[in-house]
């Protein structure tokens, strides 16, 4: 059995592309909304090398993206790729933000972490996680797996959650504040920022989304 790998398209300068082809790796590339690799319905990885661990603390980025991970795979992983010095030494980075971060992310939101050194690591690393999980489950990869709507109310939390940069959490207080869907969509840029967690380019992109012409 061929492994098959779905990999986000942004991915596509990290080389390991490339590594995944020479190891006869049935991929396709596309546009994911969340994670960077999804080696079966149930699990997907978000890659960051250091740098960029270290720039999603910083920004806020890091767990909003564990959030919607969290809702969306029963098994999402973190995979952290590069040097560790460089979250240690203090020159990048807080040493007690890094730690708060990992404490976070094991006691808050229980997302296991894989470390690897290079990208040839993080092209194995994925490769067998996928083997097992569809050779062992029989599991393929889904471009979008979501959770069972069962109400009505989670209907209207999915369609909120789908605007730009809106997760489940963010959603919920856009519907607590608006009531309903059709007055999410039409709220002005003011009105959206008035949610907490929304600032003013949050609130014009979806704002844009809802309101510019599909050409």
């Amino acid at each position: 059995m061929r492994v098959r790998i779905l990999i986000d398209n942004r991915e596509s300068s990290s080389g390991i592309i490339r590594l995944f082809e020479n190891m006869g790796i049935s991929i396709n590339v596309t546009r994911l909304d969340i994670a960077d690799y999804i080696c079966s319905a149930s699990v997907g990885i978000e890659r960051k090398t250091v740098h960029d661990f270290i720039s999603s603390i910083k920004d806020g980025r890091l767990f909003d993206q564990l959030s919607r991970m969290k809702e969306i795979f029963e098994k999402p992983i973190l995979l952290i790729e590069g040097d560790t010095k460089f979250l240690r030494n203090g020159k990048h980075i807080n040493a007690s933000a890094v730690n708060g971060a990992f404490s976070s992310i094991a006691s808050d939101y229980n997302i296991p972490i894989i470390w690897t050194s290079d990208r040839k690591e993080t092209a194995e690393q994925i490769y067998w996680i996928a083997k097992r999980e569809q050779e062992n489950k029989k599991s393929l990869p889904v471009a979008r797996a979501t959770q069972k709507m069962r109400t009505t109310k989670d209907m209207q939390e999915f369609l909120i959650s789908g605007l730009p940069e809106i997760n489940t959490e963010l959603s919920k207080r856009l519907l607590s504040k608006f009531r309903t869907p059709y007055n999410v969509f039409n709220a002005d840029i003011k009105d959206l920022t008035e949610v907490e967690g929304v600032g003013i380019e949050r609130a014009k992109r979806i704002y844009e989304v809802l309101h510019i012409d599909y050409d």
